[in-house]
């Protein structure tokens, strides 16, 4: 079996991309499974994919050699994050807003887009598995893109996994997805007792090449509208935490490029944001620390002058802290 994973090849021929399903009988289609389903069969995808990234930005799993291209995934990681903030997947209970009147999944935002947009429902999701094949294949992770893991627990035999996502493959319906799910699940399981190092830093290239490719697709399946909020919230995930001058101006420097390379990509106003705002937020940290900033024409926000003081593009100085407002 060429792919382990319910995927939508992708094949890249003078700038054109041409996404090809699985093609056999409707048995092997979506149709069958109904709207609530697929939607919660997507929530738990994105949560796994988003799970397989915290395994490449967890101190405990790089060795010292990878963190320089920590910084990549980081960024990917956020767009990644950014979709599912559009669509109201939140990372648990604990932290999902206290609404009075939560609606029930089979209501949710990405329900109600797919109960009208049907035919966008397998994108997304051969989308979603084609990212958490990528980064949890051990196999293509070693050989296809030069990473290096070693192994730091003793590993379980896994021989049974593929048989387990063949059968998810067969007839697709919420039972179904279910052993996918807990194929990656399992599959993470095992990453997370290994260490990862970067062997080939060209092969790594391609591993970010992928993961931007699919990245791509989940946008491009998104309406209009939704970008301006998945952009925002790219520049917001990305940036919090970082306050040193030198890792923002290279988090702006790794966004411009990927702005540049990546000129019809549904993200790249995203990286541009963020290739700006990381670059206004360094300097005001350079600044802050000498007790004043660049721009001359620091006003007060609400009256509060020695509490808050607005920086202009939406941020401001709280309490010697940079915020968004």
């Amino acid at each position: 079996m060429e792919y382990p994973l319910p995927y939508c090849r992708t094949v890249i021929s003078d700038s054109i991309i041409i996404f090809i399903f699985p093609s056999s009988g409707s048995d092997r289609t979506f149709a069958s499974m109904d709207a609530t389903g697929l939607a919660l069969g997507i929530v738990a995808l994105y949560t796994t994919c988003r799970d397989c990234y915290d395994f490449y930005l967890t101190v405990k799993h790089a060795e010292a050699e990878s963190s320089v291209h920590l910084r990549e995934l980081k960024i990917q990681q956020s767009i990644l994050k950014a979709w599912g903030f559009h669509w109201e997947i939140y990372e648990g209970e604990s932290k999902m807003p206290k609404l009075p009147n939560r609606i029930a999944p089979n209501q949710s935002k990405l329900h109600k887009y797919l109960s009208i947009n049907h035919f966008k429902a397998e994108g997304v999701f051969n989308a979603l598995s084609a990212l958490a094949d990528t980064l949890s294949n051990q196999e293509k992770l070693v050989k296809r893109y030069g990473i290096e893991l070693r192994s730091v627990q003793t590993l379980h035999d896994e021989s049974q996994s593929t048989d387990n996502v063949k059968s998810a493959i067969s007839n697709p319906t919420l039972a179904d997805v279910k052993p996918v799910v807990n194929e990656l699940k399992s599959r993470l399981s095992i990453l997370n007792k290994f260490k990862w190092a970067l062997k080939d830093k060209e092969l790594f290239k391609s591993f970010v090449m992928d993961l931007r490719l699919h990245s791509d697709v989940l946008y491009r399946l998104c309406p209009e509208y939704a970008f301006d909020s998945m952009n925002f919230y790219l520049t917001m995930e990305c940036l919090a935490g970082q306050e040193s001058p030198v890792a923002l101006k290279r988090t702006s420097e790794i966004a411009t490029q990927q702005a540049e390379v990546d000129i019809k990509s549904s993200v790249r106003n995203g990286y541009k944001l963020l290739a700006s705002t990381a670059t206004l937020k360094a300097s005001i940290n350079e600044n802050r620390d000498r007790g004043h900033a660049e721009d001359e024409a620091l006003t007060s926000v609400d009256g509060k002058e020695e509490e808050m003081k607005y920086l202009g593009k939406g941020l401001a100085l709280f309490k010697g802290e940079v915020v968004y407002v």
